[in-house]
């Protein structure tokens, strides 16, 4: 589990600094949702992608959903609550390729790649799925700073906004606020590997005008019946109190 305290301004804990091996994400649609365009600040109503249509957007059969709790009108909290795949996908149609492209790399967003999986093209609606877009946690780690430092390119408000959808947690007096994801490990033909799963947790937490940002990564050597993201959440809020006090 790594983590690093802002208030303090130094790391603590133990940190993995070289994750061996980049973890897909679909954070990018995730930070892209309640961010304006970053190539047109003074525009944010007309650019916004959200303020195109509805942001409760009802499910249609032919939307992916092969977690029940998809089969439903999704608004975009319970949109990342519940890491809804169709939802990410029909914003990423929406915002097009150019768009989402320009997004990522104004973030300068994990290893920038949108192409999807080799001859498929499908980087659009797929890239984040265990697929080309790739992020280490110590990367994830610094995103998540820059974001809260607001040292993101893009307005004081888009921060907010996102900040303030993200899925919330009370443990031992802290405000845990952070995204669940689950991905597979690689094959060594590089295919994805069903029975073992890779799942993290990233986000921050506050207390008392102390804020901690943290990532905590799990990967299974064997299958496992709970969602792998689910299961770092839970460890990382069951360990929290432990990992905040000082020795």
């Amino acid at each position: 589990m790594g983590r690093h305290d802002l208030h303090a301004g130094h790391r603590c804990g133990h940190q993995r600094e070289a994750d061996p091996s980049w973890r897909s994400v679909r954070r990018a649609p995730d930070a892209g949702v309640y961010i304006q365009d970053p190539t047109q600040p003074h525009r944010v109503r007309q650019r916004h992608p959200c303020r195109r249509g509805p942001a409760a957007w009802p499910y249609k059969q032919e939307y992916q959903a092969w977690n029940d709790t998809w089969k439903q009108t999704t608004t975009p909290r319970t949109w990342l609550r519940d890491s809804v795949v169709w939802y990410s996908q029909v914003l990423t149609r929406k915002l097009g390729a150019a768009r989402l492209q320009g997004y990522v790399d104004k973030l300068a967003y994990a290893n920038r790649d949108l192409s999807g999986e080799p001859g498929r093209n499908d980087g659009l609606t797929t890239a984040w799925l265990s697929s080309s877009l790739r992020i280490s946690a110590t990367e994830q780690v610094e995103f998540v700073r820059r974001m809260i430092r607001t040292q993101l390119p893009v307005s004081r408000t888009a921060i907010d906004r996102t900040m303030a959808l993200m899925p919330v947690a009370v443990t031992g007096g802290w405000r845990v606020s952070g995204k669940t994801g689950t991905g597979f490990e690689r094959r060594a033909d590089g295919r994805n590997d069903p029975e073992r799963q890779v799942g993290w947790f990233v986000g921050w937490a506050t207390h008392e005008g102390r804020t901690v940002v943290f990532v905590r990564l799990l990967e299974d050597q064997q299958p496992e019946r709970v969602n792998a993201g689910l299961r770092a959440r839970d460890a990382l809020l069951g360990d929290w109190p432990a990992l905040v006090t000082p020795p």
